[in-house]
């Protein structure tokens, strides 16, 4: 199975994609009193795709959006 989502918000630099997936992680800490969260959300995505045998991959342009891929082999995934 294959979902992509994608936006096309600011983007994500390049410099920073290697990091987006740590915890705690912000990319932009001058607005982080501006913007809820903690950087927890794509720490526990990454996780939980890793725990079901799967990948996920990020592809963004500043200016452009950023656009996310996340697999899981249907054998992990139960017909219940």
């Amino acid at each position: 199975m294959t979902v992509e989502v994608r936006d096309s918000g600011i983007g994500i630099a390049e410099a920073d994609i290697d990091h987006i997936f740590e915890r705690f992680y912000r990319v932009d800490k001058s607005h982080s009193n501006e913007i809820d969260g903690n950087g927890l959300g794509l720490a526990i995505v990454k996780r939980t795709v890793q725990y079901h045998r799967g990948s996920i991959t990020v592809d963004s342009v500043i200016g452009e959006g950023t656009s996310f891929i996340v697999k899981i082999p249907l054998s992990f995934i139960s017909a219940d």
